[in-house]
């Protein structure tokens, strides 16, 4: 688990800003850009999750 703030910050801004593409792209009837931003938005959702998940121990 990464638990830098600064990590986390970035994160959650970059999932701000997919978000605001995804939403301007719709707007405009852009299905491709709407898509791409609606992938990387999935993509950094999971990266939270996966962030939130404790790491296994080793073997």
């Amino acid at each position: 688990m990464v638990t830098c703030p600064s990590f986390l910050a970035e994160l959650k801004a970059q999932m701000d800003l997919a978000l605001q593409q995804e939403r301007v792209a719709g707007d405009l009837g852009d299905t491709s850009a709407a898509e791409v931003a609606s992938g990387r938005l999935a993509d950094l959702r999971e990266l939270l999750e996966r962030n939130s998940e404790p790491l296994a121990e080793p073997a």
